[in-house]
């Protein structure tokens, strides 16, 4: 008898292993970003200008959508 190969099919992705991992290090990032430009609009001047950053810079920055780095 001969045996059957796995190796006619591709795996399915939600079969592959890592694959909630990489969706939940994902959704993280997306929120991670969001909130960290919610915070970097409630800044005062004075401690935008300690780190570096105009208002301009700010406002770039928070119109920017959650999804781009």
């Amino acid at each position: 008898m001969s045996t059957i190969s796995r190796q006619w099919y591709a795996t399915p992705f939600w079969l592959t292993r890592g694959w909630l991992v990489r969706l939940n290090e994902l959704l993280q990032g997306w929120h991670d970003r969001t909130v960290q430009r919610r915070t970097l609009v409630t800044l005062d001047d004075r401690t935008l200008r300690d780190l570096g950053l105009s208002r301009a810079d700010v406002e770039r920055e928070a119109s920017k959508p959650f999804w781009r780095p």
